[in-house]
């Protein structure tokens, strides 16, 4: 027993020292201010703090856009350009900067295509975020053309209203007729006829505010600027937005051809637009420097038995043309024909573009 005894006591003694050496491994391991110095290094004093690292900022990230609206956005074409609905950018240390966001917009909101608009910002860190909206311009909706019965007669007055304009209208109440007037801001004066003409049953349409041909078709930009002009006389006049327009020579007109193209342009822009636009098939021919109220009529009584129906052009900026409207209607009811004021479903008669 004694032989087993002192084995015992030494496995006893040899599992107590491998504990002991186990333990001071973990002791070195999870308290590395105890652990035993490495050969040619110097302890630091009992009590010196330990160093720790400087703290270090994040690093900045770039803004954020945020497209305001659809992408991709449908926009219908319009006379007024593109508005666009904007775009915001929150920076993470700026905060909001949308104010600095500068935009490059490639849109033609005249007619109908595809354009974009790129949206871009930099913080005070120059980090640049970018984002790009795409926009389809759209054609607007018209109303199907209904054919007019056969001897159908529109009669149109343009470049009005003038000093003639309230005398017309006497006349055409008198015979219970609507027309259709062409209307400019060329006679300031008689801005209120524009109203009297709408309270009165007659359709409203745009000519020109300026009725000046080099001004207006330098561009489609120069041609819709005057004709938003218009469009807000007329509204301010009528409470309402014209739809019927005729342009300063017609469609057909050779007096652009400084700008090569632009009636093509033009013609398809309004009809992109929604808006309906008129030509004429019978001139009364009042702007001819022999024209008298004598001529008009037989222009009329001449011209109007040739069409089905008929778009007739006159300026009631001239007396005697507006002078012969009495004896033009007086015979045109005679001979069974009817007058009406044209409207988006009124058939179109359109020149050939010449340019």
């Amino acid at each position: 027993m004694e032989k087993h005894q002192k084995l015992g006591l030494a496995l006893i003694a040899a599992g107590c020292a491998l504990a002991a050496f186990c333990g001071l491994g973990l002791y070195y391991v999870n308290h590395r201010d105890t652990m035993p110095a490495m050969a040619g290094a110097t302890a630091a004093p009992a009590g010196t703090p330990v160093p720790t690292a400087e703290p270090t900022a994040a690093p900045n990230a770039a803004p954020v856009l945020t497209l305001i609206g659809d992408d991709p956005l449908f926009y219908p074409a319009q006379p007024g350009g593109y508005e666009d609905p904007g775009c915001t950018a929150i920076d993470d240390r700026d905060g909001d900067i949308t104010a600095k966001i500068e935009c490059a917009a490639d849109v033609n909101a005249f007619h109908t295509g595809e354009g974009s608009v790129t949206y871009s910002v930099t913080d005070s860190d120059g980090m640049t975020a970018t984002i790009t909206r795409r926009v389809i311009v759209t054609a607007a909706d018209r109303p199907d053309t209904v054919t007019p019965e056969a001897g159908t007669v529109y009669l149109t007055f343009d470049d009005g209203p003038s000093a003639n304009t309230e005398h017309l209208l006497d006349i055409l109440d008198a015979y219970g007729v609507k027309a259709t007037f062409f209307v400019t801001n060329c006679n300031e004066d008689y801005t209120w006829c524009i109203g009297e003409i709408a309270r009165r049953g007659h359709s409203v349409g745009i000519h020109s505010a300026t009725h000046d041909y080099n001004a207006i078709y330098q561009s489609e930009e120069a041609y819709f600027a005057d004709f938003c002009r218009m469009q807000e006389i007329i509204f301010e006049q009528t409470g309402e937005y014209a739809k019927l327009v005729r342009f300063p020579g017609g469609s057909s007109n050779t007096v652009s051809h400084f700008n090569p193209g632009i009636m093509t342009r033009l013609t398809n822009d309004l009809n992109d637009m929604g808006y309906a636009y008129f030509d004429w098939n019978v001139s009364a021919a009042d702007t001819a420097s022999d024209a008298t109220r004598y001529t008009v009529i037989e222009n009329f009584k001449e011209s109007v038995p040739k069409h089905d129906y008929s778009v007739v052009l006159q300026h009631d900026t001239n007396a005697f043309s507006v002078d012969a409207v009495e004896e033009i209607l007086s015979w045109g009811i005679k001979n069974g024909y009817s007058f009406r004021a044209l409207d988006l479903t009124s058939p179109a008669v359109h020149h050939s573009v010449a340019n």
